[in-house]
């Protein structure tokens, strides 16, 4: 499993050809044969064969990738018109304001001609009430086809590659319901059409009728991963706790079903190995029931595996059972590898093997407490500690790595909330297998659930708002993760003595690695402009010299998505950083002053700079508000103006000038025309930063400065013509004009006579709907973008 899985791996970060990985495995593969025949040749032969594995890895990769059949319904992309014929492969998921479906796609009707197509779409009904739907119905749906949405800032979430992992490669967005149609007739697998549809649907419905509104969430999360109903709130509190893992359907659970299953065959005294199958298929049965969520089928094919071989009279080791569970996983889909899921369920899964075993035999025996009923719920408690400390060894660097959290309250809070989890699963299975026959025996065992689910809640709650139970913390480096993994294998390999001194030499390497790294490379020399994709908004972020930061507005805040907190904050904490030195906001309009108001209440920032217009809005006013009420220094901006107080940078504001101070007028024009406009001078290179300035702030500014060169312009106005006048391109000369749009937002915008213009003067024009977020580092020389 693990060459399979480097190569694998290799194949996706090197971009290994198709024909080289099949030519380095088939070479591999006979110098293997040769060497075999060889007898002297022992060692040659593992060499071989450890690259013909990894190069079957890549290649195996490679051919899974290969391009989708001429016939796929992603070839089809970006049409607004466009007809689709399938069936829905698994009932509809209801959310807030839409509804998901998943389609199989059999037809494609386009311009009056039909074509046979293929593949699986993700279907996005938007605020329509639908019609009853369920798995196997034949639809037709009308509406546009895109293409998921990629990673759009450093370190977000890969939305494209997530669903590229299930075989989606496109979204089809449906607005009205006259675009959708139900068909006669039924189609799909029909076990899971008569059987497993119909008793998942019927055990929701259990759980409907028989908890009260505020656990059924909880409840249908843990037995049969529904989260459609779960609050992002009571998410987050499970994260901060340190207990999300709980809300994934996963080994806890598969368990249980595995316990249950085999006291109820042991009851009708069934022979072992028969009684051990019927767990088996017990387990893929639930499997089923829970819509193939992956967490569940790693889980069940694991105990499987482990059971099959002891079917067989195999001495199985646990590790080897996980490896043949890897290895089907790999083998089904690749892509699976790059799974956090993946990730985290194996590395947890070992850790616990390789690391419990050795703590435990260095802890349970030093805790001897002679009266006995004391110590035994201390040494089960003790254990269980070991068991959460065991699995998150190995997780830890993955967490950090994704997550940014450090859970400081897990270890004690999973000794209370495992057990109680595992009670609320149990009484949950029992309960509903009560409810096929007696509902009022069911809701016995249902009441008790409730106060459990509401006991557990309470305590995610209480101890997630604690202000220590988790801290953030920045993405490791390279440097720090490789250190991690010789300490890890230090511990594991202590008693070999030539082993340890050679990893201490490592350790005592990598430490030397990274010191002369950080004194050659010295982060200190260079300027850092990095413009945030915060959609129809702006947000800039510079890094200067010596650690400190600027922050140039911050986006939009709406009702469901605020991008101080979905896109600025995480990546301030992904890069360690804890304090804004200096926030400048342009303008007040939302688009701008949005996102700043949750970043002043979740990092300390010093000062903040703004410019004369009237902050009228809630959220400009909020913004102001909390500025004062946090007794931060700020100042009113107006040209001409300048700071110097960062370490070889000059920040110089153009705009605007007392003509512009039009107090009260709330006119969108006359806002934007009171935006500051900066000039930002780092050694020979200058960066201008434009707000929403239009043309009548631009002849302004046209007329009392002189040199306005810069080397990058961040554009005014998201690039429409109300901004960027000939006049004003030509004075600047800018040789990157950035420009900050959302992906085919409402406006038209960028306008296609401002990106003629900047290309008349030879200008690269970077776009943030094409793009995503834009970097650039400056030396005090030069300015170049970076990948």
């Amino acid at each position: 499993m693990l060459l399979l899985a480097l190569g694998i791996f290799l194949n996706q970060y090197l971009g290994i050809d198709f024909q080289a990985s099949l030519i380095v495995c088939g070479t591999s593969l006979l110098f293997w044969i040769v060497c075999h025949r060889m007898k002297s040749a022992g060692s040659f032969c593992s060499i071989f064969i450890l690259i013909a594995l990894i190069g079957f890895g890549a290649f195996y990769s490679n051919f899974r990738n290969q391009i989708l059949p001429t016939n796929h319904i992603s070839h089809f992309l970006n049409y607004s018109d466009l007809k689709i014929t399938g069936f829905l492969i698994r009932d509809p998921i209801p959310k807030e304001n839409r509804t998901g479906l998943q389609l199989q796609v059999t037809s494609v009707h386009l311009m009056d001609s039909s074509y046979t197509s293929d593949g699986k779409i993700l279907v996005q009904v938007r605020d329509q009430k639908l019609p009853n739907m369920k798995y196997g119905n034949i639809v037709e749906l009308e509406g546009e086809l895109v293409r998921p949405r990629e990673r759009r800032n450093p370190g977000g979430f890969d939305y494209r590659a997530y669903l590229a992992r299930q075989s989606i490669h496109a979204i089809l967005y449906v607005n009205q319901n006259d675009q959708l149609k139900i068909f006669v007739g039924q189609k799909g697998n029909p076990m899971l059409r008569s059987l497993i549809y119909p008793v998942r649907r019927r055990l929701l419905r259990n759980i409907d009728d028989l908890l009260p509104e505020s656990t059924r969430p909880l409840l249908k999360t843990l037995l049969l991963g529904d989260r459609t109903e779960l609050e992002d709130s009571m998410r987050e509190a499970y994260a901060r706790a340190g207990i999300v893992h709980i809300l994934a359907v996963s080994g806890l659970h598969v368990g249980f079903i595995a316990l249950i299953l085999s006291f109820v065959l042991g009851l009708i005294r069934l022979p072992w190995k028969i009684r051990t199958v019927c767990v088996i298929f017990g387990l893929f049965f639930y499997v089923l029931l829970t819509e193939g969520k992956p967490p569940v089928f790693r889980a069940a094919l694991m105990a499987s595996i482990y059971l099959f071989g002891q079917i067989l009279d195999r001495r199985n080791s646990p590790l080897n059972a996980i490896g043949a569970a890897g290895l089907v996983l790999l083998l089904i889909n690749p892509a699976q590898l790059f799974d956090l899921g993946f990730q985290l369920s194996f590395t947890a899964v070992i850790s616990i093997l390789v690391f419990y075993p050795k703590i435990s035999a260095w802890i349970l025996p030093r805790i001897q407490i002679q009266t006995h009923w004391i110590n035994q719920p201390l040494r089960a408690i003790s254990s269980l500690i070991i068991l959460t400390l065991s699995a998150q060894i190995c997780t830890l660097p993955l967490t950090l790595s994704y997550f940014n959290r450090l859970p400081l309250l897990s270890l004690l809070f999973n000794t209370i909330a495992i057990p109680l989890a595992g009670l609320i699963v149990g009484l949950g299975f029992i309960f509903l297998l009560f409810a096929q026959f007696s509902l009022w025996i069911a809701g016995s065992f249902a009441m008790i659930a409730h106060l459990a689910i509401r006991l557990l809640n309470g305590l995610v709650q209480r101890t997630a708002a604690l202000p220590f139970a988790s801290v953030t913390l920045p993405t490791p480096d390279i440097w720090m993760l490789c250190l991690y993994i010789l300490i890890l294998f230090l511990f594991i390999l202590w008693k070999q003595l030539q082993l340890r001194k050679i990893l201490i030499i490592a350790c005592i390497i990598l430490l030397n690695g990274q010191i002369w790294t950080n004194v050659f490379i010295n982060p200190d020399s260079k300027l850092t402009y990095f413009q945030l994709d915060v959609g129809q908004g702006d947000a800039a972020l510079i890094r200067c010299p010596k650690h400190k930061t600027i922050l140039v507005d911050g986006g939009p805040a709406y009702m469901t998505f605020d991008a101080g907190e979905r896109i600025i904050a995480p990546y301030l904490i992904r890069e360690g950083i804890r304090t804004i030195d200096l926030m400048i906001c342009t303008h007040p309009h939302n688009d701008h002053v949005g996102g700043l108001n949750y970043i002043l209440d979740n990092f300390k920032v010093k000062s903040v700079l703004f410019g004369p217009s009237p902050f009228e809005s809630a959220e400009a006013a909020t913004f102001l508000k909390r500025v004062k009420d946090r007794g931060i220094y700020s100042r009113i901006i107006t040209a001409p103006d300048s700071v110097v107080c960062f370490p070889g940078l000059h920040l110089l504001f153009l705009s605007p000038d007392s003509s512009h101070i039009t107090s009260g007028n709330k006119k969108q024009n006359s806002l934007n025309n009171q935006s500051i406009v900066t000039l930002l001078t780092y050694g020979k290179t200058s960066f201008l930063l434009a707000g929403d300035a239009e043309i009548e702030a631009e002849q302004s500014m046209l007329q009392h400065w002189r040199n306005l060169d810069c080397d990058l312009i961040k554009t005014g106005h998201h690039g429409s013509k109300t901004a960027s006048s000939m006049e004003w391109i030509k004075a600047v000369t800018p040789e990157h004009a950035l420009i900050t749009v959302a992906e085919k937002n409402r406006y038209g915008l960028p306008d296609s006579i401002i990106l003629d213009r900047y290309k008349q003067f030879d200008s690269i024009v970077h776009r943030t709907d094409k793009e995503g977020a834009l970097m650039f580092e400056s030396n005090g020389r030069t300015i170049q973008k970076l990948d």
